[in-house]
C-alpha cells in the first residue's frame, strides 16, 4: 500500500505511463513509413527522424535542470506535455513530409525529457530508494504493454488509413497533457539548497563512463527503432508482420519489466546493463543478414535484454548513484547521452549510409558498435561514486 504522503497514487502512475507509450507505439514505429509516403527522399527520412534525439539532448537536460532548480517537477512537466501536445495537432496539418517538421520538432522538444523527470517522479511516488527503484519496473510495465497494443492497432489502421499513426498520436497526447495537470506537486517540493550544475554530473565517474557506453548501446537500439520498418518493408514484411515483429519485442520488455524487482534483488544493476550490451551482437547481425521472415521477427524478441535489462540496469544504477540535488539532471542526461547524443550520431550515419549499402549492411555494422560497447564496460564499469545517494544494499558494484 502506497502511503498517503507520496505525491501519486500507483494508478495515476500506470495511466500516465500507459498513455506516454500508447503514442509512442503508435507514431514512432511507422513514422518513417509515414514520411515515405508524403515524398521524403530515403536520405531525408533519417534526418527528420534525427529531430527527436537532437531534442532530447539539447532539451532533455534543460528540463532535468529546471526541475532540480525549482524543486516543482510536477509543473515542469505539464509545461512540457503542453508543448508536446501542440506539436501533436500541427502534424495533423496537410502537405509534403515539410509540413510535419513544426510539429516533430516540438514534440522533440518536449516528449523525450518529460519521460525522464516522470521516472524519476515514480520512483519518489512509490517508496524512493531501493524500495522505489524495484517497483518502478512493475509501473513502468504497463506503459510497455499499451506500446505493443498500439504499435499492433496502427499497423492494422495504416495499411487502411496512411495517415492513423499521426491521428492516434495526437489524441493519446492529448489525454497524457490532461492527466499531468492532475499531478500534485510533491509535499516537500522545494528549490534545493546548492546550485544545481550540470557539470557536477560529468564529474561523478560512475555517471559519465555509463552515458558513454549509453551512446553507443542506444545508437545501435535507435537505428532498430527508427528504421527497422524501413528495413522490414525491403525485406518483403508487411505493415503487420513488421507491427508483430516490434510487438513481440516489446512483449520480451514487459517480461524483463514485470520480473525487476526479483532481478534488483538478485541480480547487481551493472551485471544487468552488461547482459543488456552483450546480447546486441547476436541481434543487429542477424537483423542484418538473414533472409527468412520468420527469423527477422523472432530475433527482435532479443529486445528484452537489449533495452529492458538495460532500462532496468540503467534506470536503477543512475538512482543510486546521482547526488541527491540532480536526481532529475541525471535522469536526463541517461536518456540524454543514449536516446539524444546516441540516436543522433547513428541517425545522421544512416542518412549517409543507407542509400549507399543499404539496410542489411547497416545493421551488420551495428554488431561492431555494440562489440566495442562490449570492450569498454570493464573500464565503465570499474567507475567508483564520489558523492551522492548510492547505498550498499542497492546491489551496485564498481
Amino acid at each position: 500500500m502506497i502511503p498517503p504522503r507520496r505525491s501519486s497514487s500507483r494508478g495515476r502512475l500506470i495511466l500516465w505511463y500507459c498513455l506516454a507509450f500508447g503514442s509512442i507505439g503508435a507514431f514512432h514505429p511507422l513514422l518513417s513509413l509515414v514520411l515515405e509516403r508524403r515524398g521524403a527522399p530515403s536520405g531525408a527520412i533519417p534526418l527528420v527522424l534525427a529531430l527527436f534525439p537532437l531534442g532530447v539532448l539539447i532539451a532533455g537536460p534543460f528540463w532535468g535542470w529546471l526541475a532540480d532548480r525549482t524543486g516543482r517537477t510536477a509543473r515542469v512537466l505539464s509545461t512540457a506535455m503542453g508543448i508536446a501536445a501542440t506539436g501533436a495537432l500541427i502534424t495533423l496539418l496537410p502537405g509534403s513530409y515539410l509540413a510535419l517538421i513544426p510539429g516533430l520538432a516540438l514534440i522533440a522538444m518536449s516528449r523525450g525529457g518529460a519521460i525522464a523527470l516522470f521516472d524519476v517522479h515514480t520512483i519518489a511516488a512509490l517508496g524512493g530508494g531501493e524500495i522505489g527503484r524495484r517497483n518502478y519496473g512493475r509501473v513502468r510495465m504497463w506503459g510497455s504493454t499499451t506500446f505493443i497494443a498500439a504499435v499492433l492497432g496502427a499497423g492494422a489502421l495504416a495499411a487502411r488509413v496512411p495517415e492513423a499513426p499521426l491521428f492516434a498520436n495526437a489524441g493519446l497526447m492529448l489525454a497524457l497533457a490532461a492527466l499531468t495537470l492532475s499531478i500534485p506537486e510533491a509535499s516537500d517540493a522545494r528549490p534545493p539548497t546548492r546550485p544545481v550544475r550540470l557539470r557536477e554530473l560529468l564529474a561523478e565517474p560512475a555517471l559519465a563512463r555509463l552515458y558513454l557506453i549509453s551512446v553507443l548501446h542506444v545508437a545501435a537500439m535507435s537505428t532498430y527503432d527508427h528504421l527497422f520498418a524501413l528495413h522490414g518493408a525491403s525485406q518483403g514484411l508487411s505493415d503487420t508482420a513488421i507491427s508483430a515483429a516490434v510487438g513481440l519485442g516489446v512483449t520480451a520488455e514487459v517480461a524483463v519489466l514485470y520480473l525487476s524487482p526479483v532481478l534488483l534483488r538478485r541480480v547487481p544493476p551493472w551485471a544487468l546493463l552488461t547482459a543488456a550490451v552483450l546480447a546486441g551482437v547476436p541481434r543487429w547481425w542477424v537483423t542484418g543478414t538473414t533472409n527468412s521472415d520468420a527469423v527477422l521477427i523472432a530475433i527482435q524478441a532479443a529486445h528484452g535484454a537489449t533495452f529492458g535489462l538495460w532500462w532496468v540496469g540503467g534506470v536503477a544504477y543512475v538512482a543510486s548513484r546521482a547526488p541527491d540535488h540532480l536526481r532529475a539532471s541525471a535522469q536526463a542526461g541517461f536518456v540524454a547521452s543514449g536516446f539524444g547524443l546516441g540516436s543522433l550520431t547513428a541517425l545522421v550515419t544512416a542518412s549517409q549510409a543507407l542509400p549507399e549499402v543499404g539496410s542489411q549492411a547497416l545493421f551488420q555494422g551495428l554488431a561492431g558498435v555494440s562489440a566495442l560497447a562490449v570492450l569498454l564496460l570493464p573500464w565503465a564499469l570499474r567507475a567508483k561514486a564520489l558523492g551522492g545517494s548510492s547505498d550498499s544494499s542497492s546491489g551496485v558494484a564498481g
